[in-house]
Parts: structure tokens; sequence; C-alpha cells
């Protein structure tokens, strides 16, 4: 071990003292050739040498010590290794908020998952800032719960319960009542599945030979959406992507279908089998020119997300369409009105209607003229080959060339007689 990093661990083993209140700034001090020539190798500790002895017997002091020892054996090289950088807390605890995931893996930090009935903790495995106390952190709403967002999710940051007052008269035994979350999760007094459990001298003020050290390290995984992000190009009309939802610790998945911003469905997956995200006609459009995506968001029972992304393209210059089946009446009608919700500055509009639609060919007539002064229309056909009567109506909306203005149309009303 390097000089600078024997000095990082020493140097957190005092901050750790400190902050417990087990020793003063005074008691705690470095000899001058602490890091000189390696010295003999010595028996294998449990706690510190350097401490009043009473101060040795405390649960609290063996697992301050564990946890150095666990630290330093198992963290990489410049991670948690170097845990004497832990920042200092300086100034406002108003100056200190929880940002994105960063994208260097060493500064990433890893969250313990526990399932607590029908709720879920994600509890830090290392400690992130020192020297904080409890009134910088209720100023910030962090002792009751303050709502914080990370990767575009939203959690809730508390502390962890840790009871109202000391057991059996020993602030060294743990809190009460016993169920709070600090000596359930932390000192580990409840059994948690899949983690070893902890025996009764663990749990005693004595720090003797059958006490159990063990660290452990349990992380959610987001939800995995099959494929890549793809980029589709221009489209020339309504389309479907295929996709399928895993989750490797089987949690509930909420899935949320999007075509831009506006969502079109959200399910609870079943795990594992194929779906179908499909922009439908009706939403192609009422889509203007222009790139566009379509978008799968899976969320898991702990917020943790992960998205799909299908890219596409929408560029048209003709809009044409008609009723999808004609209006029956009862006789010949006579005249029709018509009026468009649209936007069709820089393009050619023409509207179109019919009396006899259920002719094999029917007679259309132009009757633009009368929808751009809002008029009634008078047909002029009076005869049908088919068994009866109906009416139709057509638009057709061209965009001139050049132009890259919005044409639309919305929508519209009408009546006949």
């Amino acid at each position: 071990m390097d000089e600078r990093t024997a000095a990082h661990e020493l140097y957190g083993y005092k901050v750790a003292l400190r902050d417990l209140g087990l020793l003063d700034r005074e008691d705690c001090y470095v000899l001058p050739d602490t890091f000189g020539e390696e010295r003999p190798r010595r028996e294998k500790r449990a706690t510190f040498e350097n401490l009043h002895p009473e101060l040795k017997r405390h649960r609290e002091t063996a697992q301050v010590y564990a946890l150095g020892l666990a630290l330093a054996e198992d963290c990489p090289d410049n991670d948690c290794r170097l845990y004497g950088d832990i920042p200092q807390m300086s100034g406002s605890m108003a100056n200190y908020t929880f940002g994105d995931t960063p994208s260097a893996d060493a500064n990433k930090l890893q969250w313990v998952k526990i399932k607590d009935g029908d709720k879920t903790r994600l509890i830090c495995d290392r400690v992130i800032l020192v020297s904080v106390s409890w009134d910088d952190l209720n100023g910030q709403g962090y002792v009751t719960g303050k709502t914080i967002t990370i990767d575009g999710t939203k959690y809730k940051c508390r502390l962890l319960t840790g009871g109202s007052n000391r057991r059996n008269n020993d602030w060294y035994a743990g809190g009460t009542p016993t169920n709070n979350e600090w000596d359930r999760f932390i000192t580990r007094e409840e059994v948690i599945t899949g983690l070893p459990a902890p025996v009764s001298s663990d749990l005693d003020t004595n720090l003797n030979t059958t006490d159990h050290n063990s660290t452990h390290k349990r992380t959610n995984s987001a939800p995995a959406i099959s494929g890549q992000d793809e980029d589709l190009g221009q489209q020339t009309g309504s389309f479907a992507e295929k996709y399928t939802v895993t989750d490797v610790e089987g949690d509930n998945v909420v899935v949320t279908e999007f075509v831009d911003d506006k969502q079109i469905r959200s399910y609870q997956a079943t795990l594992g089998q194929e779906e179908t995200i499909e922009l439908s006609r009706e939403n192609w459009l009422v889509l203007a020119n222009g790139d566009h995506q379509l978008r799968v968001e899976a969320v898991d029972g702990n917020f943790a997300t992960s998205v799909r992304v299908w890219n596409f393209s929408k560029k048209e210059t003709v809009i044409a369409f008609q009723f999808a089946q004609p209006e029956e009446t009862d006789t010949r009608a006579t005249k029709i009105l018509i009026t468009p919700t649209w936007h069709i500055e820089g393009s050619v509009a023409k509207v179109e209607a019919c009396n006899n639609a259920f002719d094999a060919s029917p007679a259309w007539e132009d009757i633009t003229a009368q929808v751009a002064i809002n008029r009634v229309y008078n047909f002029l056909n009076q005869s049908k080959t088919a068994e009866k009567w109906g009416v139709n109506v057509r638009f057709t909306i061209e965009k001139n060339e050049g132009y890259e203005g919005e044409v639309s149309i919305s929508g519209f009303g009408g009546a006949y007689e």
C-alpha cells in the first residue's frame, strides 16, 4: 500500500470516530513514522487498538472498524478505497443537490434494494457527505422526505427512522420501538431474505469471537426492452414495431407507449411476452410534417426506467380522404353544407360531394366555392343506378411546391337534406 492510500484510510477512521463522538480530535493522531518501513505483521484485530476499553466493547465501534476493513478489501482502487476523500459539508445543505447518473462507472452510487411489505427501500451503500447535522437535513426536508429527480424519475429521499428513545437505557443497544429502519436494515436485526442472518451475539454490546462481519451489495436493475433504438427514416402511413420487456428481478413493470409526447397506451407488462406499439391511421393523420418518434417506457416498482425509441419522419404534400362509408338517405339529397376546420394557406384545396354515393361511379360535384364562403351547395345530380340514395364527401388538399408552412385539417361539420 502506498503512503497516500494509507493516509486516506487512516483519515477515514478518524473522521468516522470523531463524527460518532468516540474520539476527540486531539486523541486521534498519526505518529511521524507511521508510513515508514514496513513493520512486522500483527495478529488481525477485531477493533481499534488505541481506544479506551469502555469504547472498545461497543457494537458501533466494531461496526465502524469492520466497515473500514471491508471497504479497503472489497472496493477497487480509486473508488471507495480512498473513502477519506468523502467531502465534509460546507455552508448550507441547500448547496447540495442530487443529479443524474454520471457517465463514469467509478462515480456511480450503488443501492441496496430491500422490499419492505408493499414498499421498496433503496439505501445507498456508502456515505456520501459527512459533518451533516439533523437540523441541516431537516431544513431541506430530508428528514421526513423530499422529492428528488434522478434521470427523469422521481424518488422520495429521507432519513431512515431510528426510533424515538434508547433501548434498555443503553444508547448503544439500539432504538425503540425496535421496528425502526436503522436497526432493521443497517444493524440488521431483521432477517433479510438472501443475506446471512445475524445471531444474538452480533446484536449485543459485547465484542467477541462469535460476532460476524459481513458486507453485501445488491443493486436494482432497470427493466430491459428488446432491440435497439432505431431511425426508421421517412414513413408514408401508419406502421407498428414489436418489442419484449423483461426484468431480472421479476419486478412488476408498467409500460407506457407514446407518439412523441402523446400517450397512446399504458399497461402492466407480462414479462417476456412480445408486444406491439402501433401508430394508428388516426394518429398518423394528425401528425404534422417533420421528425417524430414512437417511444416505449418501462418502469419497475423501484422507479428504475428503460426507454426504447423509434425515430421517423413524415413529409406529405397531399391530404386526401372521404367517408369510410356513405351516409344512406331515404330520398335524394338536394343540398349540403360543409364547414371544415383547416389551415390551407400555401395549398390548393378541393372539396367534393355526391348524393348517389352507392353507385358504382358516383356523380362527384365540386362544392369548394360554396365551402369557402360557408354556404349551402345545391346538388345537380338527380339520378342513381344503385338501389338506394347516399351522401359522401371527399377532401383533397395539395401543398404548393416549395411551401414549408403547415397545411392541415383537424375536422369538419356539416348537414344535408
